[in-house]
């Protein structure tokens, strides 16, 4: 193929649009399948043995150790640095097992996430793009379960645990699954949310595919199944929250409302006695049928009209970023009788009926692949802090995060017409990746299982740096990068959340792996231990907590003086409390060698850390750190770059001879050119300069986007900073490296200048990867 560079690279480029993009770019993607040691982070795995079993405890994942059980003296911790593999990507041949499983170590992989297995169904006797066939559910298709066994041994082989998704997408059949219908012939709902929840053959039926699914993979006992998640992205909380419950119709809302009366006869002995309480009476059903999300908004006041105009108020309030008076402030306690009380028990009801779904599943588990197992239920956005209480018996809590993710006006999914802000998670004035830190249970370890800043964003190579300084600030126990690749044809294609391809993220993933697995960045030392009262959980549910960010940010802020700053101040975890107490401070005890702290600057939007073995730096502006490690961004640049250093030959940074220094900015897909391919651009959309798209694939073309997936080379941006390197020596020469990460020229001498005892290297090469050899 022919890459336009050059001059003819800016002529093509200023003829397609006088709005394009001005970075300048060059043709980079690494060889994933030929790297050499220097890019190789293969050493820091081994063969996963019953020793390494993982077990939940004390608030972290541990390994057992040789004694072979859970809180002994030997136990020691871990942390899980891991990829999703999404669908088709769950079900390689064997051939295709072992190149991709080599990849994964080489990037410093210890974990995958088998996520979306149950979306698509498989002929029998076709290759498997998923673990079921088309017959009634549960059937698995022999070859898919086979080939997920092959690549869960080849994964223990090479030292990368599993993390098991039950259900994630499968859309229950009525006609096939024998499960009730909808009425009108309606379609089940994506995913069959919420329905999988309530209907009792429903969960009979994902708790006989979980039983099978883990006797069929032989994973009893297994000490590669890291953890086991339940039930992605669903609660009847985060359900109610968003009026997904108020459609119910036909079978389906005869069966939630005599889940409800069952719920309010067991705790009031009858219909009667809890409608005298409520004042409802003289209501259809004595106030007896379950509410719908607007009928069941008056926790505070009691009065439904009172609370409407109380929250359109605050709404007011908030628009124009004044603080809410006191008559408009929400009051964290529910009301102990009338129209607030029956809301508060209906808001009870909810959690009680998502725990009895999770601790049924969690049994099935437990009984299957072992007692030790790590289970969760979903993630704790969906349902808010009620999933302090519904998954107060899960092992470990978890959660995911995307940053600028992207929107369809034209309709869900449209790879033809979307658009993103082109934000930047380091300048987020919301907060929105620091305010995870409030949703950790103190008590259980912690997992982001999806995070992502996908393309075409600009700035998405400051993710990974930005998620693992929080979650060593925070003292996490599991990272999954949303995705490396969701078909094996996605060699190919530089694809929306798709890391495979994706060079500006790929360069830095060993370097910040080993950070993390290592635990090399300091943890904060002090501890915020915040405790919630089930009570105050209650009024949170009926503000909708879990889809109003100003709920969450309103509470912790009142009731704890906290805000989503303070994630870098303080380890902050939740825990229930019996009574409303105050804050409880906890300080670690000071080892005799800490490791060194980031600075996170929230107003210049970056990231600084030097510590023995690596450096980091991310995010916008120039600066410089104590220990001589410094970025300084050429004039007139853009002034954005992720950075890294790490030692490849076990010494510290200022004592290595070896070193490997990763740069990277944006990332961008091809757009044909005439007979050769050019970057593409990202463009207002449809003329709006606070939105970005894509430009079309094809002149002419009416729809307003190009497609998030291309083929084709994959561009760079071209970056000139001046980094300082914390090294001693009398002399440094610097590597370019080519895509296998083997040298290809060394840099000038002159981009190479020593100062105040240490070396500054002009990095304005075409290469993100460079070897520092120290002489």
């Amino acid at each position: 193929m022919q890459l336009l560079t050059g001059a003819a690279l800016s002529l093509v480029s200023g003829l397609h649009s006088v709005h394009a993009e001005n970075l300048n770019w060059y043709a980079f993607r690494p060889d994933a399948e030929h790297l050499s040691p220097v890019v190789d982070f293969s050493g820091l795995n081994r063969r996963i043995g019953d020793e390494d079993r993982i077990v939940a405890h004390d608030g972290h994942f541990f390994k057992v150790g040789r004694d072979r059980r859970a809180g002994t003296p030997d136990d020691q911790r871990i942390r899980i640095f891991g990829v999703n593999l999404s669908g088709s990507a769950c079900f390689p041949d064997e051939v295709q097992a072992r190149s991709l499983v080599q990849r994964l170590k080489k990037l410093g992989v210890n974990a995958v996430r088998l996520h979306q297995m149950d979306a698509m169904l498989t002929e029998d006797g076709a290759r498997p793009d998923g673990l079921l066939t088309n017959s009634a559910f549960p059937s698995f298709h022999p070859e898919a379960i086979a080939r997920l066994r092959n690549l869960i041994s080849v994964l223990r082989e090479q030292g990368i645990y599993v993390n098991l998704n039950l259900h994630v997408n499968y859309r229950f059949r009525p006609a096939v699954d024998q499960v009730n219908p909808l009425l009108d012939g309606a379609q089940m709902p994506p995913n069959s949310h919420p329905l999988h929840l309530i209907d009792p053959r429903m969960i009979a039926l994902q708790s006989e595919f979980a039983r099978q699914l883990l006797r069929q993979l032989e994973l009893k006992n297994d000490p590669s199944l890291a953890m086991v998640e339940i039930n992605n992205e669903s609660s009847l909380v985060g359900a109610w929250q968003r009026g997904e419950l108020d459609k119910l119709n036909g079978e389906y809302e005869r069966t939630w409302t005599a889940l409800w009366r069952k719920w309010v006869t067991r705790e009031y002995g009858s219909l009667d006695t809890a409608c005298q309480r409520w004042k409802t009476c003289e209501l259809p059903a004595q106030g007896g049928n379950y509410l719908k999300k607007e009928e069941a908004i008056a926790p505070e006041s009691g009065s439904s009209w009172i609370e409407r105009i109380r929250r359109f108020g605050r709404k007011i309030f908030q628009k124009l970023g004044v603080p809410l008076p006191g008559f408009l402030e929400i009051r964290y306690q529910p009301a102990t009788e009338g129209l607030g009380l029956r809301a508060a028990d209906f808001a009870r009801f909810l959690t009680e009926t998502d725990q009895q779904y999770f601790d049924n599943l969690r049994q099935v588990v437990k009984q299957e692949a072992g007692e030790q197992v790590p289970v969760t239920g979903t993630q704790r956005y969906f349902g808010g802090l009620a999933n302090q209480l519904s998954q107060r018996n899960m092992d470990y809590a978890d959660e995911h995060f995307y940053t600028d993710h992207y929107d369809f006006p034209g309709g869900d999914w449209s790879d033809q017409d979307w658009r993103i802000r082109n934000s930047s998670s380091l300048r987020d004035a919301t907060g929105a990746l620091l305010k995870r830190a409030f949703y950790r249970d103190r008590q259980k370890p912690f997992v982001i299982s999806e995070f992502n800043q996908a393309y075409p964003n600009r700035q998405s190579a400051e993710m990974l740096p930005a998620m693992v300084t929080l979650a060593s600030l925070q003292d996490w126990d599991g990272l999954f990068f949303f995705q490396y690749g969701q078909l094996p044809e996605d060699d190919e294609w530089l694809s929306a959340f798709n890391l495979n391809n994706h060079s500006s993220q790929l360069v830095g993933f060993g370097t910040l792996a080993a950070v993390f697995r290592q635990f090399q960045m300091a943890a904060l030392p002090e501890q915020q231990v915040l405790p919630v009262t089930e009570s105050e959980i209650t009024t949170l549910t009926l503000s909708g907590e879990s889809i109003d960010p100003f709920v969450l940010d309103d509470f912790v802020r009142r009731r704890f003086g906290l805000s989503a700053t303070d994630s870098l101040q303080y380890r902050v975890g939740l825990q229930t409390a019996n009574a409303e107490q105050p804050v409880l401070r906890q300080k670690a005890i000071a080892a005799a060698s800490q490791p060194a702290l980031p600075l996170w600057n929230l107003q210049s939007g970056h990231i600084l850390w030097a510590d023995r073995f690596a450096a980091l730096y991310a995010g916008y502006g120039d600066a410089v750190s104590a220990s001589g490690w410094s970025v300084q961004h050429a004039a007139g640049s853009r002034g954005f770059a992720v950075v890294t250093l790490t030692s490849r030959d076990g010494l510290s940074l200022d004592k290595s001879r070896r070193l490997l220094l990763s740069v990277a900015g944006a990332t961008t897909g091809s757009q044909r050119a005439g007979t050769g391919y050019r970057p593409k651009h990202l463009l207002p959309y449809k003329g709006d300069g606070m939105w970005q798209t894509l430009e079309s694939d094809q002149a002419g073309n009416s729809q307003p986007s190009g497609s998030r997936s291309a083929q084709g080379p994959v561009w760079m941006e071209k970056l000139d900073i001046s980094v300082g390197l914390p090294v001693s020596g009398q002399q440094v020469l610097a590597y370019r490296l080519d895509e296998r990460g083997q040298r290809a020229e060394v840099m000038p001498a002159g981009n190479l200048i020593r100062q105040n005892g240490g070396f500054i290297l002009r990095v304005n090469a075409e290469s993100p990867w460079y070897e520092i050899v120290v002489k």
